[in-house]
């Protein structure tokens, strides 16, 4: 073979390596005119485009939808500066708006002595590269993914699946004084200055869509490189160039978290992120600054994967225990139930486990795991002394919304050892702020009384359960938050309150439970109020086994109260 053959061999050789995955291939010059196409334009979807040549001479920014077009400009800016342009996720403008044609390009920046150019990858439709771009929420000022969906994308996608084998970092941004800027600036400059940073993040981010818009003045990616000097003064060029004076307005802070969390799984990697993300936009923004943020962030990060492999063991060891505290009949003053709380080994409390659980998504683990050993005892205490008491067990409402943790719990009370027990056990739903889809509550609710269980709404009054949810969920119990009750002699205003929420139930059905009854006189106001049962240090603190005055003994054949202890 010649060496003229042995070179056109070689020539289509690497033109088939390169449609082994790619679908066309696309050479531009530095003003994004196209100079070469080659491949299928079929999946386009462009009217009149029938072969790849006739895309020749076009500007390839009118080939993407609107909002991607800031986002193409930043990518090309990336293959001048890195030489190439790692798989990012984009929409092309087809001639059905409402359905824009997902591609994943990449690229790769050939300097030559008379003009760069920018040789690009592109692949149609195809389902293990192109994200679901067009079905994600979209923050309208910058095009950054939402912050509940950038926050459910970092969870759910499991980005930091490859992080034992590579440190992935997290960009955090505050741009300071942005309020101000949308109030006092040109509203067309300051829409121009948000998507270019949108476009920004979103290159710098993994496959260009993992980044979001955490708070108003607050935004976060992960990617390969997270934060450094060269990209803060790349958004505060743009900020001078397109606001003028006006971006003396903002100031930029940033901090950039390494994530070698290489002793998690990739699961509780994910989680880890997700809390550390958290943080980041809740902490009071005046808290914030480059020094502070820069040494709490990559702390607070150690401090999470620390807390995770805590939690972690807790629910793997089971290492906690339970007490019962009695709730009474206000009128007879006999117990009813038992509500059972979790007491835990370790650095935090339950209420902070609690929560820290539900902000990393282990919350259906760890009650799953107290509702068994809630089970377990019940059923060691019949068999040691007799005692059968019914008890309220608290599941969170990010729980009561999961379908997988439902099916774990009714095979977990359903089993052949647990199941006598079911009439005594009552759910009790936590921390209803967090209740999103009523209906979706409310049918979960009639599954578990379905099945036997009576159910408590908690938390009514303080805020978090609204008058809409108590009606829309049909229920046994509505707990009064003691915040309610906590002194409601004292103050009027309170009285009423507190009278009017008790009245409420009455008209939806609920039997009213009061926490944090202290006094006899509040006991017996809260009886003439229309409350049935009452719980508090007035009837019995919690304790291990339940063991108090005016706790009652059960007859293990009958059911019925016959021994109070001493």
């Amino acid at each position: 073979m010649t060496e003229t053959a042995k070179g056109e061999d070689r020539k289509r050789r690497f033109v088939a390596f390169a449609f082994a995955l790619a679908d066309l291939l696309i050479e531009i010059d530095h003003e994004f005119v196209i100079r070469f196409a080659e491949g299928s334009v079929v999946g386009l979807r462009f009217r009149g485009l029938d072969r790849a040549e006739s895309l020749v001479g076009k500007d390839i920014r009118r080939m993407f939808v609107k909002g991607d077009r800031p986002l193409f400009e930043e990518s090309v800016r990336t293959m001048n500066r890195k030489g190439r342009l790692e798989p990012i996720s984009f929409n092309l403008a087809s001639g059905d708006p409402a359905r824009p044609t997902p591609v994943v390009i990449g690229g790769f920046f050939l300097p030559t002595a008379e003009y760069p150019r920018y040789h690009l990858s592109i692949v149609q439709n195809n389902r293990l590269y192109c994200q679901e771009s067009p079905g994600l929420k979209r923050d309208d000022a910058t095009g950054l993914l939402d912050s509940k969906t950038f926050t459910d994308k970092v969870r759910d996608r499991a980005i930091t699946g490859n992080l034992s084998e590579t440190d992935y970092e997290m960009g955090m941004l505050v741009v300071a004084g942005l309020k101000n800027l949308k109030k006092n600036a040109d509203p067309a400059k300051v829409d121009e200055f948000m998507q270019r940073l949108g476009a920004m993040l979103r290159s710098w981010s993994l496959g260009g869509d993992t980044a979001g818009a955490v708070t108003e003045e607050r935004f976060s990616y992960v990617g390969e490189e997270g934060l450094d000097q060269s990209k803060i003064d790349a958004i505060n060029e743009e900020a001078r160039n397109i606001l003028g004076e006006d971006a003396l307005y903002v100031t930029i802070q940033s901090v950039t978290a390494k994530l070698d969390t290489s002793t998690l799984s990739e699961e509780d990697a994910s989680k880890a992120l997700v809390h550390c993300l958290s943080k980041f936009a809740n902490e009071n923004p005046g808290t914030f600054n480059i020094k502070s943020l820069s040494q709490g962030v990559n702390d607070y990060l150690v401090s999470t994967v620390d807390r995770i492999q805590q939690l972690r063991g807790i629910i793997e060891a089971r290492n906690f225990h339970l007490a019962f505290q009695p709730i009474v009949d206000l009128k007879s003053r006999v117990v009813d139930h038992y509500e059972v709380l979790s007491r835990f080994e370790g650095l935090m409390s339950p209420l902070e486990l609690i929560q820290f659980a539900e902000s990393v998504g282990m919350i259906h683990d760890l009650d799953l795991v107290i509702v068994h050993q809630v089970f377990h005892t019940l059923e060691k205490r019949l068999e040691e002394d007799s005692w059968r008491p019914s008890v309220a067990v608290n599941l969170s409402a990010k729980s009561i919304q999961n379908e997988l943790f439902l099916e774990s719990l009714r095979q977990l009370t359903h089993h052949q050892s647990y199941n006598r027990f079911i009439p005594q056990v009552i759910f009790e739903v936590t921390e209803t702020s967090m209740i999103e889809d009523l209906d979706r509550l409310n049918e979960a609710v009639q599954r578990l009384r379905k099945d036997g269980h009576a159910v408590s709404i908690d938390d009514v009054g303080s805020g978090n359960t609204s008058f809409t949810l108590l009606n829309r969920v049909q229920a046994d119990h509505a707990k009064i938050d003691g915040s309610l009750v906590r002194g409601f002699l004292q103050d009027t205003r309170t009285r009423n309150i507190l009278k009017s929420v008790i009245e409420a139930c009455h008209s939806m059905d609920f039997e009213v439970i009061c926490e944090h009854v202290e006094h006899e006189d509040e006991a017996r106001e809260l009886m003439v109020m229309g409350a049935k049962f009452g719980q508090g240090y007035l009837f019995g603190k919690p304790t291990a086994d339940g063991k108090q005055q005016g706790a009652v003994r059960y007859d293990p054949r009958s059911g019925r109260p016959t021994v109070a202890w001493g």
